[in-house]
């Protein structure tokens, strides 16, 4: 495991406060996401991580029931990852995804995101904790 890199990136996410600017998918316009956000997906392994974008942007939006989630990303050692999210209420799982193989470094702690949802605008806002 790259020590180094895991620690700048999630270091590197921490500078990111609030929002001056928000980002949209092409084509799956209502996933916005921060400054923040962006650069995790820009600088997540060694191509980046919008697909993690797309598939928050997809499948995990078409299952959503409440209007706030946690949404967080352990990398383990063998490079496999699972993207789960939760209410923020408790810690049961309202969605769960494994992935087979993904180039981001690995992490002890998991990259921990924050999404808003408004149906009724047909949007999802998606954070770093230090920007919600």
């Amino acid at each position: 495991m790259n020590e180094t890199k895991t620690t700048q990136l999630q270091d590197e996410l921490q500078h990111f406060s609030g929002s001056e600017e928000h980002f949209a998918q092409p084509l799956l316009n209502h996933f916005i996401y921060s400054e923040g956000a962006k650069y995790f997906f820009e600088h997540a392994g060694d191509n980046g991580a919008y697909w993690m974008a797309t598939d928050l942007a997809t499948e995990f939006y078409q299952n959503l029931d409440d209007d706030f989630y946690v949404i967080k990303l352990q990398v383990n050692e063998d490079q496999t990852a699972i993207l789960t999210a939760n209410t923020g209420v408790d810690e049961s799982t309202s969605y769960q995804k494994k992935y087979n193989y993904t180039d981001i470094e690995p992490s002890e702690t998991p990259y921990k995101f924050y999404a808003d949802v408004q149906k009724l605008e047909d949007t999802m806002r998606f954070y770093l904790p230090s920007e919600y």
